[in-house]
């Protein structure tokens, strides 16, 4: 699916089958970490610019569904109020990314990152899709999220840029 330092321009979500992970730092040992159905990798192509830290491969027959960024970017721009929904998303994803070490960075899906926005209030629209009531998908109109109002450019950022 991906070797560690190449440019990721993609999120890999598990439909069926499973994906084998390993981080450069186990390379040697070979630990590899199962990632199964309902599960994702490299979310954070979608809000910056990202390089893989891990190998990951595919050994059993499964569905892999691939979220381009730039196809993303242009699905999440024809909606106001979802692109002002991503926009909040995207910049505390970032805020998070942030107190992230180095050492510690990887590709997977974080539990720490749900952690994190956990610490939000639930009348948040962002943490709305996140909790653990919610799927992970982003939802970009319901009755129970209130309309972000931001200032931001007319054009919605290119990947990598948020």
């Amino acid at each position: 699916v991906f070797k560690p330092r190449a440019n990721s321009t993609k999120m890999y979500m598990v439909d069926s089958g499973e994906i084998q992970y390993v981080l450069p730092d186990d390379l040697f040992d070979e630990e590899v970490i199962a990632v199964t159905r309902g599960d994702w990798l490299s979310e954070t192509a979608l809000w910056t610019s990202w390089i893989h830290v891990g190998r990951a491969t595919g050994h059993v027959e499964g569905k892999v569904i691939q979220v381009d960024a730039t196809s993303f970017t242009a699905v999440v721009k024809e909606d106001r109020h979802t692109f002002d929904i991503a926009l909040v998303y995207a910049t505390r994803y970032i805020e998070w990314l942030n107190t992230v070490k180095r050492r510690d960075l990887t590709d997977l899906k974080s539990r720490e990152l749900e952690e994190f926005f956990e610490d939000t209030p639930y009348d948040d629209p962002v943490l709305a899709h996140r909790s653990p009531r919610r799927s992970p998908a982003l939802k970009g109109s319901r009755s129970s999220c209130r309309k972000v109002s931001m200032t931001h450019p007319q054009e919605m950022p290119r990947p990598g840029s948020f």
